[in-house]
Formats: C-alpha cells, sequence, structure tokens
C-alpha cells in the first residue's frame, strides 16, 4: 500500500510539472485566405522560451474546426514535437459574450414577469374597488340610511381618481413590457447567430515545442475553419456622355466562426483546399460537348428565355485560359469543382471582419474602361429598347461570375449579373430600356392558299412589320431581332420571303437557330421599318403544332 501511495505520489508530482509548463498564449490572427465554404485562419505569438519542452496552450479555437489541418511554424531553430487538439465540454457555453447576453435575457424575462404581476395586482385593485363602490351606492333592503350628497361626491371623485390611477399604472407597465419584449427579441436573434454551429465546449491546441537554449520566438498556427465564404459584387458606373465606365469589383465576405477577423491580411480565393499530410493525387480530366436542346433549354423555358437567348449570343466569344504573374492575383490551372480557374485576391491594406454573419465589402479593384453603346430589340417578345455596353478587361484580373448594380449617369437603373470574364475578352452589360426609343411590331397580314386539285400543298404566308423610331438627339446604333420557325418533318417547308437573305454581312445575319440579325443606325428623329415575311408549306388534311 505505501510503495502505491509513492508511486501515486510521484505520478502526480510528475503530471504537476507538466502542466505548470503549459502555458495560455494570447495569440493574433495575422492572415485569412477565405474560400467559397471555409477560411485558412493564420495565428501568431511572439514568445520567450526556456531551454527545454516547452507546452504553448493556444485556447478557444473556433467550433468548426478541421483537427487535421493544423499546422505550426517557428521564426527560429526550435524543433516541433507535437500538437495535441482537444475539445473541452461545459456546462455551459464558454464564449463569455453568449453568456452574458443569456444572463441579461433572464434579466429582462424577469422584469417582463415582474410587470405582468404588477398590471394583474392592479387589476385586482379595481375590482376590489368597484366592489366597494357597488356595497356603499347600494341600498339594501329595509335600509333607510340616506347618503348625504357632499359624501356622495367625495365616493364619487375618490373611485374615479383611483380608478384613473390604477389604469395609468397599467398603461405604463403596459409599454414598458413592449419596449422589453423589443429588446428581448434583438438579444435573441444575436444569440441565435452567435451560438449558430456552437456547442457548449471550446476547442484547444497544445503545441508542444522543444529549444536548445533560451530564446525568443514567433510561433505561428494555422488551421481550416468551415463557414466563411466570399462570393463577387459589381459596381458599374456608366457615363454616356464621356463613353466610359466605372468598374468596381468587390468581394462580399461573411463568417461566423466565433473569432473576429481584427486587422488582418485578407485573401479571396476560389480554390477548394484540402489540406492534409498526404498529397493529393490527380484524377482523369475529361471535356466533351452536350446538345442545349437535349435538356430542353429552347421551347420548355417559354419565349422570354429566347428573348435573353438572342441578346446574349450576339457577339459572343470563348473564354481562354489564361496565366497571370501578377503579385496581387495567382490563376492557376482549372478544377473540375471550381468549373474555370482557382484564383486567389491579396486584398490591399488591412480589414476586419467580425463575426456576425453579415456581409463585409472589400475592395478587389478598381478600373475605367472605354465602352462603346449599343441598342438591342426583340419586338416580337418586347416593345422596348435595351441599352447595352460593351466592355473590355483590360487588367490581369479575371472577373468572375456575380451580381451587379448598374448605374447610368448617376441613376441606379437596373440589378444584373456578370458571367466569367478573363483578362483581355469582351463582354456586354445590358443598362436597362431607353424609352426615347420607339419599338412597335406589327401582325401585317395572313394570306392562306388551300391545297386543291392542282396543289397537294397548304400555303399560309405570314407578314410582320417592325418600326424603330430614334426620339433622342443623337444617332443610334440599334441590333433587332426575330426569327424564323424552324421545321422537325420533312414535310414541313418554311421559306423566308423577306428580307433577301443570301449569306451573312455586316448589317444582316443569321444563326444556326434561324434567329435573324438586323444592325441599323437610325439618325436623330428618323425612323426604320423592317420587313419580315415567310410561307409555310403543308400537306393537305395535316395539321401544324408549334405555329
Amino acid at each position: 500500500m505505501k510503495r502505491i501511495m509513492v508511486f501515486t505520489s510521484i505520478l502526480m508530482f510528475f503530471m504537476g510539472v507538466i502542466f505548470a509548463s503549459e502555458s495560455v498564449v494570447d495569440s493574433e490572427i495575422k492572415r485569412v485566405i477565405v474560400y467559397k465554404d471555409r477560411a485558412l485562419v493564420s495565428r501568431e505569438v511572439s514568445i520567450a522560451l526556456e531551454k527545454g519542452e516547452s507546452r504553448l496552450m493556444f485556447d478557444f479555437l473556433p467550433e468548426n474546426i478541421e483537427p487535421g489541418s493544423l499546422q505550426v511554424k517557428a521564426s527560429r531553430a526550435v524543433i516541433l514535437q507535437d500538437i495535441e487538439f482537444s475539445t473541452v465540454y461545459y456546462d455551459s457555453y464558454p464564449d463569455e459574450k453568449i453568456n452574458t447576453l443569456d444572463n441579461k435575457l433572464r434579466d429582462i424575462q424577469d422584469s417582463i414577469e415582474d410587470r405582468r404581476d404588477a398590471i394583474e395586482q392592479a387589476n385586482d385593485e379595481k375590482r376590489f374597488l368597484e366592489k366597494i363602490s357597488t356595497n356603499v351606492t347600494t341600498k339594501t333592503e329595509g335600509d333607510k340610511t340616506e347618503l348625504d350628497p357632499e359624501k356622495w361626491l367625495k365616493i364619487i371623485e375618490f373611485y374615479s381618481s383611483k380608478r384613473e390611477a390604477l389604469d395609468e399604472t397599467a398603461r405604463n407597465l403596459t409599454r414598458q413590457i413592449r419596449n422589453l419584449e423589443n429588446e428581448k427579441n434583438k438579444i435573441t436573434l444575436e444569440l441565435n447567430t452567435l451560438k449558430q454551429g456552437r456547442g457548449k465546449s471550446k476547442n484547444q491546441a497544445v503545441v508542444i515545442l522543444q529549444a536548445e537554449k533560451p530564446a525568443e520566438v514567433t510561433i505561428g498556427l494555422s488551421y481550416i475553419v468551415y463557414g466563411p465564404s466570399w462570393v463577387p459584387d459589381y459596381d458599374i458606373r456608366v457615363d454616356s456622355g464621356k463613353k466610359l465606365v466605372d468598374f468596381s469589383y468587390n468581394g462580399m465576405v461573411r463568417q461566423n466562426t466565433g473569432e473576429d477577423w481584427l486587422n488582418v491580411d485578407l485573401v479571396l480565393s476560389t480554390a477548394v483546399p484540402h489540406i492534409s499530410g498526404q498529397q493529393p493525387d490527380l484524377i482523369p480530366w475529361y471535356l466533351t460537348l452536350y446538345d442545349p436542346e437535349e435538356y430542353g433549354y429552347r421551347g420548355a423555358t417559354g419565349e422570354m428565355n429566347q428573348m435573353y437567348n438572342m441578346m446574349e449570343t450576339e457577339d459572343a466569344g470563348y473564354m481562354e485560359k489564361r496565366e497571370s504573374t501578377s503579385d496581387s492575383i495567382v490563376i492557376q490551372d482549372a478544377t473540375v469543382e471550381s468549373g474555370a480557374t482557382a484564383v486567389q485576391f491579396d486584398i490591399a491594406g488591412s480589414h476586419t471582419i467580425n463575426s456576425d454573419n453579415n456581409s463585409h465589402k472589400v475592395s478587389v479593384f478598381k478600373e475605367s474602361f472605354p465602352a462603346s453603346f449599343r441598342y438591342s430589340a426583340v419586338p416580337k417578345l418586347s416593345s422596348f429598347a435595351y441599352l447595352k455596353t460593351k466592355i473590355k478587361n483590360d487588367t490581369s484580373f479575371p472577373i468572375l461570375k456575380g451580381t451587379a448594380k448598374i448605374f447610368l449617369d448617376g441613376a441606379f437603373v437596373a440589378n444584373s449579373s456578370i458571367n466569367n470574364v478573363s483578362p483581355g475578352e469582351e463582354f456586354w452589360t445590358f443598362l436597362g430600356i431607353d424609352e426615347s426609343i420607339s419599338v412597335t411590331y406589327q401582325f401585317v397580314r395572313k394570306e392562306i392558299k388551300e391545297a386543291g386539285i392542282f396543289q397537294s400543298h397548304n400555303k399560309i404566308t405570314y407578314h410582320f412589320e417592325t418600326t424603330i423610331q430614334n426620339k433622342k438627339d443623337i444617332p443610334i446604333e440599334i441590333v433587332v431581332w426575330d426569327q424564323l420557325p424552324m421545321s422537325q418533318d420533312k414535310d414541313l417547308k418554311i421559306t423566308l420571303l423577306e428580307p433577301d437573305y443570301r449569306k451573312d454581312t455586316d448589317s444582316l445575319k443569321k444563326n444556326d437557330n434561324d434567329f435573324y440579325e438586323w444592325l441599323k443606325t437610325i439618325n436623330p428623329g428618323e425612323e426604320t421599318c423592317i420587313v419580315f415575311k415567310y410561307r409555310v408549306e403543308y400537306p393537305k388534311n395535316k395539321y401544324i403544332s408549334g405555329l
């Protein structure tokens, strides 16, 4: 028994020595790389190490940390012996802010209950007062006592003033409850945000180092935490007079990790990291073609989709895979998950992103581009002319798919979207409608020639006219779209009668879907008319579907 006690004492002594040398370090977040669904957080701490082993604890690490992503580096020659990751559980939340708000919420609820009790007490007093008043003012059988009118008046005055005071008390208490309920709701929302994804626990990482001699060292700890994200966002400000576009490329960053990122170096990346101790393996990378019509992109989505398809097809090119050597951006090979290129933006300056799950805007770059303007119209589907501008991305930055706010000559005109644009590539952006351009689409006539003795086919001729009027005081350039029906039956023949199309020219083009594109220049106050005629022939005793 004595040996066991001696052994236990020795073991507790050594454990005490170990834990005595374990110190909690006050580290700071220095750099954060934000990906689409996670972030790589890098912390640093400068500390004086004694000779021998040191155990440094990084406490209160995020709830959604990836333990396998922990990495340590040091500024001087020290030996990393181990990294111990653990989760400590509590009866209450270890986050001081959460506990403070929880206590405040309980105090508010107690205050609400106190005021509700006070209202009920005031109502009891009113009921008691009414009962006394009834007893005093109601004669019982055989009671011949006459109440002095002056006493009557005093009773009424007392009753009225007391009842009024009780009513005022109840009203004040009700208003107080309403204000407390509003404050309670605000705190509840804040608590729900703070508690999202967190349990009653905290994560810790103990870094075990061995130093050959005392030294001042800087220790860095990095880790992946899930949840943070960012999306591109753009402001496009167009000056039609100067024919310039001010293009603001922004990133909207959001995080709720439980730790605020205060004055950090911020990097935005589209890559999806898989940080582990083992090198990832390449997998075969296949490209294939698909037929859009096979997936129902035409017909099933209706005529509005046709309009956007026609507009967006104009001047469409292809995106080249490019590489950049810019210091602020690294463009890597395309990956299957990103769908294009993995891009990394080093944001200038330092930034604070609080753990509040709100969107924080950071600026990637701002540029001014020369712009050319053109109108576009699909009279068959819309009676408006749509102004758009062509922009060339002259920067070394790729523009990623995202939302955009469009401003024209200082006025907000539309919310829009932008697809991926490589450096050096041109793209179109719509700027809204212009009602000083009049667009009229008219069905002129329909001529029917039915099959008879000498002809076996029915023939229907359709005649449409589009009139474009320029009410502006400057010339305009406009693209007008219409379409010819496409036959899916060898016995159904469709013939274009007007315009006289033989091949693509600068003023008239046709694509594989039989969409026709007219390019017109219209002077101030003038108008132009576009005639569109075609004939449909089909066997008698048959019907046409889709016309």
